[in-house]
């Protein structure tokens, strides 16, 4: 096979193969150059990266953990390695065996040190299955932390998108996380006074199970280092935005947190950016007919002198996002013009109060009116 180099044709083989790296974040190829290349994505994904969050946590705050994780691996890999040279072994000595087995020196030596290998690899797998629910269990407990830490990382990259100059670094973002975790153990007298608040102490829990007492100190030691986490990079990130990004950033930052904690959908955020055109049309079953009925007679606007359509139809949709919001539209029409002034405190005393008859105004009004006619006369 051949292939053409500039303006040189080469010889090369069917094995040789080409891998060409680029810095380029999201970079784009041409169709006929995508269907004869295989393109590998190395950037950092959600579950990825809070696996590395994870691990560089455990290493920190269980340190014993992470050696028992570790050395638990590596026991593993022994473990199987001791049982494949054990079946090779065997293997082999039934094909080298001549005539019965049962009168082979060799073969029956082969198979009594398989037995002991096998009742070995027993007994390091039950030390080492309960070696690992403890470890599962101590990574349990800090996975929110990670998770919420992967959540902030990814905030900040978006503002790459914003302004080329706002290129995060991995590297930096977990410096900072470990930096957190550190500082957050202890909070120093006559610190920033804009430091986040130590966690606060627990009580007496001499009269709880162990368990129960680990697992809240451990829940209180998560907040802790999400709370200075969180602050830690705000404060970091904020010094290199230019102020007109910096209410984005936090925007972005809160709808992370937000959809982390699961106290905002993702249809909610989709609401939020681009309005009823990101809801997908209602889908009813038999049993909700009347709910249909209900959709397809909207209520009429109150006031259409400050009540566009488009608004109006907007508040519909948005009653149908949150049921925090079901009441929302007969709130609007019984208290209307406590919205209108709202929207306008400007025009409070306005022509909205005397166009639609503020009792207390127009007889005091009336009164004073009344009253100069009568000093005239």
């Amino acid at each position: 096979m051949y292939i053409k180099m500039g303006e040189n044709v080469l010889e090369f083989s069917e094995e040789f193969r080409l891998y060409m790296t680029s810095a380029i974040p999201n970079p784009h190829f041409r169709p006929e150059v995508c269907a004869r290349v295989a393109l590998l994505d190395f950037s950092a994904t959600q579950t990825g990266l809070t696996e590395q969050l994870l691990a560089v946590a455990i290493a920190e705050e269980l340190p014993d953990l992470d050696r028992q994780r570790q050395q638990l691996i590596v026991d593993t890999a022994v473990t199987k390695r001791l049982l494949k040279q054990s079946e090779d072994r065997i293997l082999q000595v039934l094909f080298e065996a001549q005539g019965s087995v049962l009168e082979d020196a060799a073969a029956i030596l082969a198979l009594k040190d398989a037995k002991a290998v096998s009742d070995e690899v027993v007994v390091k797998e039950a030390a080492a299955r309960t070696t690992r629910m403890r470890v599962e269990e101590g990574r349990k407990g800090y996975l929110d932390l990670a998770a919420l830490a992967a959540a902030l990382f990814f905030a900040v990259k978006d503002l790459a998108a914003v302004e080329h100059v706002y290129q995060s670094s991995l590297r930096v973002f977990i410096a900072l996380f470990i930096r957190s975790i550190r500082q957050s153990r202890t909070q120093l007298p006559g610190g920033d006074p804009l430091s986040p608040p130590p966690p606060p102490s627990l009580p007496s829990t001499t009269s709880l199970p162990q368990t129960q007492s680990t697992t809240k100190r451990m829940a209180e030691r998560v907040k802790s280092i999400q709370s200075h986490f969180t602050f830690s990079l705000i404060v970091d990130t904020s010094r290199g935005l230019f102020e007109k990004d910096k209410l984005l950033f936090f925007l972005t930052l809160a709808l992370r947190i937000g959809k982390h904690r699961e106290e905002i959908s993702a249809a909610e955020i989709a609401f939020f950016l681009n309005g009823p055109a990101s809801l997908p049309p209602p889908t009813l079953n038999a049993n909700e007919k009347h709910f249909a009925a209900a959709l397809a007679t909207k209520t009429p606007i109150p006031d259409k002198q400050w009540i566009s359509q488009k608004v109006w139809d907007e508040v519909h949709s948005l009653q149908s996002v949150h049921p925090v919001f079901c009441s929302l539209i007969q709130h609007i029409c019984v208290h209307v013009y406590d919205w209108y002034d709202a929207l306008y405190p400007s025009s409070h005393n306005g022509s909205r109060n005397g166009d639609h008859g503020d009792d207390s105004n127009g007889s005091r009004s009336n009164n004073s009116n009344s009253n100069s006619n009568s000093n005239s006369n």
